[in-house]
């Protein structure tokens, strides 16, 4: 078995893989899709991050620059997937 990453989509068929793990909604495709499990992400910040740049007020902060963040790159558009935030049946 080999094992490859990354944060392009390909033509699995073209590229010669059997088995391809997504997150997200997959694409219209002749292409067979199971839904394996839902993944939490959270949102994390080390003790010293949050003493050097502060804690952010509100989600939006996040996008503002002022923060260094690790963001997922949708495939389809190549670009980051947006803050998306939600607690109880409050989302923003």
């Amino acid at each position: 078995m080999e094992l490859r990453t990354s944060d392009q989509l390909g033509d699995m068929v073209a590229d010669g893989f059997d088995l391809a793990i997504r997150f997200g909604h997959p694409r219209v495709s002749s292409l067979v899709a199971r839904k394996l499990l839902d993944a939490r992400v959270l949102t994390v910040a080390a003790p010293s991050y949050i003493e050097r740049h502060g804690r952010p007020a509100e989600p939006r902060e996040l996008g503002s620059g002022a923060h260094r963040c690790v963001q997922f790159l949708d495939p389809s558009t190549g670009r980051p997937f947006p803050w998306e935030f939600h607690s109880g049946a409050r989302s923003w």
